[in-house]
């Protein structure tokens, strides 16, 4: 055994035991999979029962928390209680390739001395890779990412635990950032440790989730940017923020997130709240950005926000004209915001 496939999951069962189905075929001889249930209303291993049965020959252990303990910290306790020397943190919602296990035991014995493989997941934003990109220490790995989303997307990364868990705590303590393990990454590669963006590709990128079972956009927006404060040198953190604003991430983009908060505003009667928050994530994500049409930009929506009902009429007026019907706040805006 090398390789565990670690799955954190929380009130996903349905899912879990559809997209659980393409893995298990895989787990034979060389891997092993464990289940973290973050104390689910129904328990995952009563869903899962009768489907394990039918693999007796896999090595599968779930453990169930006897409390919620939050996404990120379930999550990151893959890692204490992996037993092997590489893991795979799977998404409860990712559809896995056919051979990915097959894939990541092969970059496995082709590559020993990396110690973190982050896979192609292409997307509607994220194109394929088209080649095997090495990276040796912190400032190369940081140069070299090509989608911050593809590197922090729960299932498209395998960690080498023994380089990690030394530095463990930095992922804790960053843990609001929602990157996983990313921040003890960072911290452990120093100028020697070796990385490896691969152009092959493990889980398949499909429909977002209902809104219902999505983590929150602004708690993303605004802990995304806390990765920054790091003991990292002043060219790096740069280059990391960079990475952080300039890549198209799978939640909406910064317009998307306006139309939230703009939501927000007028649906919970709560403009200086949705002010804050766009003030918050401004301030953090683009305190290296000093563009005048940037700042423009932020002052422009910002007024908006200010007047949410003035900017719902003229959205209202714009959305006639372009689409020749009345806006439906609720349901158009949520449709908007989810496909940018």
């Amino acid at each position: 055994m090398i390789l565990t496939v670690a799955i954190p999951t929380y009130n996903r069962n349905q899912i879990l035991r559809e997209n659980i189905q393409f893995l298990l075929p895989q787990l034979k001889g060389r891997a092993r999979l464990i289940i973290l249930d973050n104390c689910s209303d129904k328990p995952v291993a009563e869903t899962l029962k009768d489907i394990l049965k039918e693999f007796p020959e896999v090595e599968c252990k779930i453990v169930r928390h006897n409390f919620i303990i939050g996404a990120m910290a379930n999550i990151l306790r893959c890692f204490e209680y992996c037993e092997t020397e590489w893991l795979w943190i799977l998404g409860d919602s990712k559809k896995v390739k056919p051979d990915a296990v097959e894939t990541i035991c092969k970059h496995i014995d082709s590559y020993p001395d990396c110690i973190f493989f982050n896979f192609s997941a292409p997307n509607a934003v994220n194109p394929a890779r088209k080649r095997v990109i090495l990276t040796k220490g912190r400032e190369e790995f940081i140069y070299n990412i090509d989608s911050f989303g593809n590197l922090i997307l729960l299932g498209a990364s395998v960690y080498r635990v023994n380089a990690l868990l030394p530095v463990l705590k930095f992922s804790y303590h960053y843990s609001y950032a929602s990157v996983h393990a990313i921040a003890s990454l960072l911290a452990v590669l120093g100028d020697n440790k070796i990385c490896c963006f691969s152009n092959e590709q493990i889980v398949i990128v499909g429909e977002p989730l209902p809104r219902s079972q999505q983590w929150s956009i602004v708690n993303a927006a605004l802990g995304f940017s806390t990765l920054l404060d790091m003991p990292l040198e002043p060219r790096t953190r740069k280059e990391l923020a960079k990475k952080i604003v300039g890549t198209p991430l799978e939640f909406p983009s910064f317009y998307g997130l306006f139309l939230q908060l703009l939501l927000l505003a007028i649906r919970e009667k709560n403009v200086e709240g949705a002010i804050y928050y766009f003030d918050q994530i401004c301030y953090r994500r683009f305190y290296f950005d000093r563009r005048i049409s940037r700042r423009i930009e932020i002052l422009v929506l910002r007024f908006l926000l200010r007047f949410p009902q003035v900017s719902c009429k003229l959205g209202a007026l714009a959305y006639k004209l372009l689409r020749g019907r009345d806006l439906n706040l609720e349901s158009d805006l949520q449709d908007l915001t989810q496909r940018l």
